[in-house]
């Protein structure tokens, strides 16, 4: 390749050459790593001074209790059936499905004309008997009459005066009364139906009293004795607005073969806002533990078999390895590793290592 002939190279010498040669490879070779390395540690500047976001929470030692919720559903206490004593024609019945009744209160009462025909005649047997009984004993013991005159009219009045009981008492049990207070569920009988004795004329729910099964499971059970209070409320949205306070007044002694649960019968009492049937939640306070710490699960760092924490040390992240204990529902207890106004970091610690950079964050 040929310059062209305006262009005119500088008369230099061999040597000149190789000096200049020289420095440029010297340049190359010192000054542009130095260069390399400052922006190498501007990068490190920068990055040491990056800070990660967290949330912390500051420890406390305090009471932790822990607590089991299990579903269960409302069962009355006792539906009592009402029987009717004596056969009659139904005159009329005062309650209906629904109604609330007390003690005593009158469901429904038998025609009585023929029990009260009964009742007149057998009043009048009862004095013509014991009229009869009377002048036989007096003339007995004037020896007027023979022993078996005297019998007779003795065994008479017996007779007559057990009729009469048995109308009096067949009067009475045409008018059926409720022999508990409670909520009518069912009411067969209509007026002008012919009933016999025997006959379930209704059923009453008492209400006063509910009770309801839990199945608690085998790891929950040692935790519960009789007489604890639970809380119970209605599984729906109304919740916790309505708590009742029950008592366990029953643990099964085995657990059932299919479920391995054991049987816990919760007893409420005057629960007005849970009826029958209606599906619970029961929180059951299974062991209260004083004086512990305890901290999210989540916070805490699993690595090489050992359990680690993460604190704040103003803007700094210092780990901290930590003794378990119990796990309380979603909360862990530490039993050593933790002292109290230790900012815990609960969120972001899976980012950090030892004396990392942090910023807390609401």
């Amino acid at each position: 390749m040929k310059l062209p002939n305006n262009i005119k190279l500088p008369n230099l010498s061999r040597n000149k050459i190789i000096i200049i040669v020289i420095v440029i490879i010297f340049l190359i070779v010192v000054l542009i790593p130095k260069s390399r390395d400052k922006d190498i540690d501007k990068l490190s500047v920068k990055d040491d001074s990056r800070s990660t976001d967290i949330k912390v929470e500051v420890v406390d030692r305090g009471t932790v209790k822990e607590i089991n919720i299990v579903p269960g559903v409302a069962e009355a206490w006792e539906t009592v059936p009402v029987a009717i004593e004596t056969n009659g024609l139904v005159n009329k019945t005062y309650v209906d499905e629904g109604d609330t009744v007390k003690i005593g209160a009158t469901l429904l009462t038998l025609d009585t004309e023929e029990l009260k025909a009964n009742l007149e005649s057998s009043t009048v047997q009862l004095k013509s008997s014991k009229t009869d009984f009377e002048r036989a004993k007096n003339l007995y013991e004037g020896n007027a009459v023979s022993q078996k005159s005297y019998d007779d009219a003795y065994n008479a009045f017996q007779i007559a005066e057990a009729s009469y009981r048995v109308a009096k008492e067949q009067e009475s049990k045409s008018i059926l009364k409720s022999p508990v207070s409670g909520v009518v569920d069912i009411m067969n009988p209509k007026a002008g139906e012919f009933i016999n004795a025997g006959y379930i004329v209704a059923n009453i729910v008492v209400l006063d009293k509910l009770k309801i099964y839990l199945d608690v499971s085998e790891q929950d059970i040692q935790f519960l004795k009789v007489g604890d209070n639970v809380s119970v409320y209605p599984a729906d949205g109304s919740g916790k607005d309505n708590i009742v306070t029950g008592k366990i007044n029953y643990i099964s002694v085995s657990a059932d073969p299919q479920t391995l649960t054991y049987k816990v019968r919760v007893d409420l009492e005057n629960a007005e806002t849970i009826r029958p049937g209606r599906i619970v939640r029961a929180e059951i306070t299974q062991r209260i533990l004083k004086d512990s710490i305890a901290v999210n699960f989540y916070s805490i760092v699993s690595r090489s078999g050992k359990n680690y924490v993460f604190l704040n040390d103003n803007g700094t992240a210092v780990e901290r390895e930590v003794v378990l204990g119990p796990m309380i529902n979603d909360k862990a207890i530490i039993l050593s590793g933790l002292d109290d106004g230790d900012e815990l970091i609960v969120s972001g610690q899976q980012f950090l290592s030892d004396n990392s950079n942090v910023k807390v964050v609401e």
